[in-house]
């Protein structure tokens, strides 16, 4: 695979591989339940509501999310496309000893699917910055956002997190003059500070930013661009899709707005 225009200035010696691949590598993981704990009892607040809530988990990815929930007793489905990541899951799981009901639509497709029931779950989450920062089309999401909402019970809660994109608009100057030392990342959310990996940005307009992430101990790196959701975009997508809802916003899973903060998570509540 050959270096990215963007990153190969901050690479070199490196090697350039696949985001899944790079995803799948177990210093991305970090720790599941210091994770867990980071939501700040949101997740437990949101699945306690419920009497045995069937869940699904939009962005399964490697599984240690899923296969942590399903410890824990809970009706869960997840979803995931990629291939690398259904292999890595179902390796996973079957070393947790747990079984995985996964499914296997693009989120724009849900809204058609026949394996989706409309009013089918009672809690439906998204997180690690995955909708709708991978969407880079507004009828796409428009078109994610309805299935994700057609398939939720009434009464039901849909969570999805996006980064602090605001932050990158804010500082754009300052964090392109050395984005290796520029980008501030706190690591108080679910992605936490861990020492082998490093993320940062190499290139940020109106619409996109391109991420770098660099793992030190394989020599690897990967990178992707990702749309720019900020807070004002994303509660106009809601707005515009679903209409007045039921919205709460967190900060790193908190409801106070820090100075500063990795996150943001939208929490809504179909009536």
């Amino acid at each position: 695979m050959e270096e990215c225009k963007y990153c190969k200035k901050y690479t070199g010696g490196f090697e350039r591989i696949d985001v899944h691949e790079f995803m799948g590598n177990g210093s991305y993981n970090g720790d599941i339940d210091l994770r867990w704990k980071a939501t700040n009892g949101l997740m437990d607040d949101i699945i306690k509501k419920y009497k045995n809530p069937k869940i699904l988990n939009l962005a399964m990815g490697n599984g240690h999310g899923s296969i942590f929930i399903s410890k824990m007793g809970y009706n869960l489905v997840s979803n995931e496309v990629d291939e690398y990541f259904l292999s890595t899951a179902r390796k996973n799981a079957e070393e947790n000893n747990v079984k995985l009901e996964i499914r296997e639509d693009d989120w724009d497709n849900i809204y058609f699917s026949h394996e989706y029931k409309e009013s089918e779950f009672d809690f439906i989450f998204c997180l690690g910055n995955s909708f709708p920062t991978y969407i880079y089309s507004e009828e796409e999401r428009s078109t994610c956002l309805k299935g994700f909402w057609k398939i939720l019970k009434p009464g039901g809660t849909l969570l999805f997190d996006a980064r602090n994109y605001d932050y990158f608009i804010n500082n754009k100057d300052f964090i392109l003059k050395d984005p290796e030392n520029n980008f501030r990342y706190d690591g108080k959310c679910t992605y936490l500070k861990n020492n082998d990996l490093k993320f940062f940005y190499t290139n940020i307009n109106d619409q996109i930013v391109h991420v770098c992430a660099k793992c030190f101990s394989t020599k690897q790196y990967t990178c992707m661009d990702l749309y720019l959701a900020t807070e004002e975009r994303v509660k106009k997508m809601i707005k515009d899709v679903l209409g007045d809802v039921d919205l709460e916003i967190f900060y790193d899973y908190q409801k106070e707005k820090p100075e500063h903060y990795d996150f943001v998570q939208y929490k809504l509540t179909k009536k």
